[in-house]
């Protein structure tokens, strides 16, 4: 995610803003007719009237509803612009119980899926703002859910009062994202949303320690109370449409829905690399003090504060693109805050100044409703249009558009933006509190330049539910449709970097747009394309598990060596200090194909397996899949002490030529078997077919390997049969880990003397010890220990899940540790998932797309985490 830093200025005065003032480097929204940013500003675009009324099931309408306006504890309209299901939350996915989320008003529900998809938008990754000092404010001041559920007060339970007081609308978001910032409910009435933004962007100018803020607005309509006590106030439209400035006006209409947006300073965001949407310019607040009736507006007021807004932020008249007004459509309202606009704006321009409400398309969503004039101010930004305010035929006789200079915008407009532009936003509470926003264009960024050659990432999409999952596949699907190469893998790699990684992923592969869409259709329906791997991620750590001696084949790696570059780069490494000391080049053997005769000795098997073990590593590495932790069976700590940075690759190298070269002076004096018993189980068996027997390896818990003469080998596997213990020869001419390994050890001490690990970058599981490895020990005679003592593979596995590791993947040219790890985690571990990287029955072509997808189904992370 972009990185949340910290600037430490302070503001001069409270209205104005720093020069490069505060970013919205998020947004989302849920509101009538549109689900999202991209829908709504189709709605707006088209002109379309998103309000309907409210849905039969809320509530029993017909026993509130009656046309006479007089009518005692009756409401004329249920008109209103909804969102449709109040009900349907996925708790799951926010790590709260059904139990508490039924007890939870719908408006927190709503807010945290919006505030979710904001972080989104910004690409900030829920897991990685944990503990963050990001702030919280929240415009609401329904109460709505309350009211029905004191009907009945016997089925309040212990999550009733968090469950709906006004206060937890912006606690709760900052408990479920764990931030650590000031959470505040702001309820001024109407202009309870951009107060709300008023007091975020005073907080990140005061506080210098506050890294963002989200800000959010909220209202739904759950109960008929609030209908009845408008309407006994005549402030509703009979004719259920909201007809902003014009001569029918009769009052606005009722609506729901919820917008948030994320906050950061401009010179922090542009620093971090984060998209942009938009800069607030200004933003300030007042009140109305009194007038001849609370709730009447105080023209004067509103013109004071956008006239000090204005002054503050140093904008001229001319650089307004447009206004976005409270405009709800009242008979008082509409008159006052258009001279307003048009005293403290429009008259100091020469053309006229475009005015426009929301409330026309989608009602009025009264505590939330200036967070959707916001949103669609910087959605004008952003296209370079002005829609259309609906409802607008004969101009309201009060208002005096000419001598204003203000025009109401009846039509889709193109309106280029220039750098300087501004769109103004008002937002009024019947209470008297008034708020001004000054929204102006995002800055033009120097894109960065994709890298030559970069192959085509993978999409990784995930979510903290399998239902949550397949919405959000949905939702990408219609993204995606259209897009060419270029722009999908920017899509893809924007989400690698950004995207909170959930539990339930999918991972997607395509040359474009089209083909991921199509890959979405067919396992949508049920089906299990190749270019799609689904899984559900194990919570833990990645280790790297360095497969040992019988991982090696007969042309192994020839298909990584052909088809991906970062494998064979890394291959090529290795090979540059491993031919010097071998006089031969293992590059060389693996691209001609390694025969099955050469691989019989450890002096060609074991540089090899080294070899392609670097390659491995390397090309996870160019994917962004790097291990928290790693270990070996035998041989292969040789690589894990390189990979977790005890050994440099050129001190591993020599480590392996010298190890691989004494073992092979040892060839024909003893032999090995893999038995199926436990160690206790065994040793009366290896007793009665001794002498010169030993444990050369506990793989599992019923897995031993045992090394020895030849001829006791050869008694010990039918007596084991007949003891009922699988008992497997191993095509091996050696006796690895057992007293045949004795002549040998002066040499290689001598040969490692001059060794000088040091202490790794990752911890190093040992399977000489079973415990962790202090690098600094891990000289001439740990790996003489390594070469002489019985691998204690077993241990080392359920060691590296007691330290939280649950995805192990392992690191070879075919899989020979999988079962051997199930069985030791299945002892303590529990939940845990095991993969391999290369292997045998690869198909033809590039491994690693394939690997890499299956690691990230499971749990790593392809940003190195």
């Amino acid at each position: 995610m972009s990185t949340l830093r910290r600037n430490g200025r302070r503001p001069e005065r409270p209205e104005r803003l720093p020069g490069d003032g505060i970013a919205i480097v998020g947004a989302a929204c849920h509101l009538p007719g549109a689900p999202d940013l991209d829908t709504f500003w189709t709605l707006l675009a088209e002109g379309r009237d998103a309000v309907t009324s409210i849905p039969p099931e809320r509530f029993d309408q017909a026993r509130w509803l009656h046309p006479r306006k007089s009518e005692a504890g009756r409401t004329y309209t249920f008109a209103a612009g909804t969102i449709g299901d109040a009900a349907g939350f996925d708790a799951q996915a926010f790590g709260l119980s059904p139990r508490e989320a039924a007890e939870m008003d719908p408006q927190q529900r709503v807010l945290l899926e919006v505030a979710a998809e904001a972080f989104e938008d910004a690409g900030w990754p829920g897991e990685r703002l944990a503990g963050r000092n990001i702030a919280v404010f929240v415009g609401g001041s329904s109460t709505d859910y309350a009211e029905l559920r004191l009907a009945d007060p016997s089925a309040a339970d212990r999550f009733f009062m968090t469950g709906n007081a006004l206060s937890i609308l912006s606690n709760r978001i900052g408990n479920v994202f764990d931030l650590r910032g000031p959470a505040q409910t702001v309820d001024t009435a109407c202009s309870s949303s951009l107060v709300a933004l008023h007091l975020a962007v005073r907080a990140l100018r005061d506080d210098p320690s506050l890294e963002a803020a989200v800000v959010g607005g909220v209202s739904m309509l759950l109960s008929p109370y609030s209908f009845i006590g408008f309407s006994r106030a005549g402030m509703l439209s009979p004719t259920g449409r909201c007809q902003a400035f014009d001569a029918a006006a009769d009052g606005y209409v009722r609506a729901e829905g919820a917008g948030v947006v994320v906050l950061k300073r401009l010179a922090d965001a542009i620093a971090d690399g984060d998209a942009i949407r938009a800069v607030l310019l200004g933003t300030g607040a007042n009140a109305a003090g009194r007038t001849i009736g609370l709730s009447l507006p105080n023209r004067n007021a509103q013109a004071a504060l956008m006239e000090r807004v204005i002054a503050c932020s140093g904008i001229a008249p001319e650089r307004f693109l447009a206004f976005e007004a409270h405009g709800t459509g009242t008979r008082v309202g509409d008159p006052a805050e258009t001279w307003a606009i048009g005293t403290t704006i429009a008259q100091r321009r020469a053309a006229p100044l475009p005015i426009g409400s929301v409330k026309t398309n989608i009602g009025h969503l009264e505590a939330a409703s200036g967070m959707a004039g916001l949103l669609k101010a910087m959605l004008m930004l952003e296209k370079g249009a002005i829609p259309p305010s609906l409802h607008f035929r004969e101009p309201n006789p009060e208002i005096d558009f000419a001598g204003l200079n203000i025009a109401v915008q009846t039509r889709l407009a193109p309106a280029p933006v220039a750098a300087d532009s501004v769109v103004g936003v008002n937002s009024f509470g019947f209470g008297g509190t008034n708020a001004t926003v000054l929204v102006g264009r995002a800055p033009e960024t120097k894109p960065r330049a994709a890298a030559a050659g970069r192959s085509m990432p993978p999409l990784v999409l995930s979510a903290r539910s399998e239902a949550a999952l397949t919405l959000l596949a949905q939702r990408w699907r219609e993204r995606l449709d259209g897009a060419d190469a270029a722009e999908t893998a920017a899509l893809a790699r924007g989400v690698a970097r950004h995207r909170d990684l959930a539990t339930h992923r999918l991972v997607l592969r395509g040359e474009d747009g089209a083909t991921l869409a199509a890959t979405i259709d067919a396992w949508a329906t049920g089906e299990k394309p190749a270019s799609a791997e689904q899984g559900q991620a194990v919570r833990g750590a990645l280790a790297y598990v360095f497969s040992g001696n019988g991982a090696q084949y007969a042309g192994m790696a020839q298909e990584a060596l052909r088809h991906s570059a970062p494998f064979r780069a890394a291959v090529k490494q290795a090979d540059a200090v491993l031919a010097p000391l071998l006089g031969w080049s293992p590059l060389a053997v693996l691209k001609r194909g390694v025969t099955a005769e050469a691989l019989t000795g450890t002096d060609i098997a074991q540089p090899l397996l080294f070899a392609v073990q670097v390659g491995v590593v390397g090309a996870l590495a160019a994917q962004g899949i790097r291990p928290a932790m790693a270990l070996g069976h035998s041989v292969g700590e040789v690589a894990a002490a390189w990979c977790s940075g005890i050994l440099t690759l050129e001190q591993a190298a020599r480590l392996i030529v010298a190890r691989s070269g004494h073992q092979h002076a040892t060839r024909g004096t003893g032999r090995m078997a893999a038995i199926g018993a436990s160690p206790e189980a065994l040793a009366l068996l290896l007793e009665a077919c001794g002498p010169g027997l030993e444990i050369a390896a506990v793989n599992g818990p019923s897995a031993v390997t045992v090394a020895g003469p030849a001829e006791a080998i050869a008694r010990l596997c039918p007596a084991a049969e007949q003891a009922r213990f699988s008992a497997v020869p191993l095509d091996l001419d050696y006796a690895f880990h057992a007293a045949a390994m004795e002549p040998v050890r002066d040499g290689l001490l001598r040969d490692l003397a001059a060794l000088a690990p040091q202490a790794g970058t990752m911890p190093m599981v040992s399977t000489v010890t079973g415990a962790t490895l202090p690098g600094e020990e891990a000289g001439a005679a740990y790996w003489w220990r390594n070469l002489r003592e019985p691998v204690r593979f077993r241990d080392a596995a359920r060691e590296a899940g007691r330290m939280g590791v649950r995805l192990f993947l392992e690191i070879g040219p075919s899989p020979v540790l999988q079962s051997y790890l199930r069985e030791s985690l299945r002892e303590d571990t529990g939940e845990a998932a095991v993969l391999a990287s290369l292997s045998r029955r690869d198909p033809p072509g590039d491994p690693f797309p394939a690997v890499i997808d299956r690691a990230i189904a499971r749990g790593a992370d392809p940003r190195g985490g």
